[in-house]
């Protein structure tokens, strides 16, 4: 499916619809708690209770977590549940709820069995916004966590001729959300080349994987090149331009048992104005950041 200048054009004013006033009202609040130091962690592992992550203003979840989401939101915290517009695994969920598997474009290395999908493609802007954003968010979640943006962005730019058009298609696909769910904080992972359009749609953007990353063949924690850094720092400068700012969050990973190296990730983070958490590469369990002076 290849789409005309005009097409592309016409998906990406549907990006327009601006944040509802409940969603500006709780990025202010979050801004205020998270500037204040108040801690936030992304959670994929299905064992800390709720009690867990009392005193958290922010925790982003995996909609399987066993535990009622009401119960952390009693605690204090937004909580956003996670959504991967940009990839299909089979084993999610809401695998059954989609009839079209014809729209997988191709596997990721990283994770077998979850495959990039052709977002330019009606069906999966209609299976993101009318049937598993609802799901997710009848649950009990604040709002959205919005992950894989970049899989679609990565074959546009590999193959611009058979996937001309994606990065339009994704910024449509944000605007619909929006749209369709206006008054609810969305948080977007990554998909920085979406900002300059979809920077007044969303409420914040985190930033993975920015100072630190994790080998997968050599299965090992490394730092990342300091040129890459200096690249993606700059793509987020639309973060900082608009209006007002979008909140930078940034999720590194590292050893759990390293606190040292720990404090100097969360240093950096905050030295260039972002809000760090760090944790092990499957955000099974609930690292606390080390004492300031460890």
């Amino acid at each position: 499916m290849i789409l005309s200048r005009r097409s592309a054009m016409a998906l990406l004013a549907t990006a327009r619809a601006p944040r509802g006033a409940w969603a500006r009202a709780t990025a202010s609040f979050l801004r205020r708690r998270i500037q204040a130091g108040v801690p936030w962690a992304v959670y994929y592992g299905s064992v800390a209770p709720p009690d867990a992550f009392a005193g958290y203003a922010l925790v982003v979840l995996d909609p399987n977590y066993p535990f009622p989401i009401q119960d952390i939101s009693g605690c204090g915290a937004t909580t956003l549940g996670y959504v991967s517009v940009g990839e299909f695994s089979g084993t999610s969920r809401f695998a059954s709820l989609l009839d079209d598997k014809g729209m997988l474009a191709s596997e990721n290395p990283n994770w077998p069995g979850s495959f990039v999908v052709d977002v330019r493609h009606p069906a999966w802007r209609r299976y993101i916004v009318e049937t598993v954003a609802p799901r997710v968010l009848s649950q009990g979640f604040s709002g959205l966590f919005l992950d894989t943006l970049d899989s679609p962005l990565h074959l546009e730019t590999i193959d611009p001729q058979r996937f001309q058009g994606m990065r339009a298609a994704a910024v449509a696909l944000l605007g619909a959300l929006r749209k369709a769910h206006g008054d609810i904080p969305i948080m977007m992972n990554r998909g920085y080349p979406l900002l300059p359009d979809v920077a007044p749609v969303v409420d914040a953007v985190l930033a993975e994987s920015l100072v630190t990353t994790y080998d997968f063949a050599e299965r090992r924690y490394s730092f990342v090149e300091a040129d890459a850094v200096a690249r993606h720092v700059a793509l987020l400068a639309p973060a900082a331009s608009s209006t007002p700012p979008l909140p930078v969050f940034c999720l590194d990973y590292w050893d759990p048992d390293d606190s040292k190296g720990i404090g100097l990730i969360y240093a950096r983070e905050r030295a260039r104005g972002h809000t760090p958490y760090v944790a092990t590469i499957l955000l099974d369990r609930r690292v606390p950041e080390p004492p300031r002076d460890a």
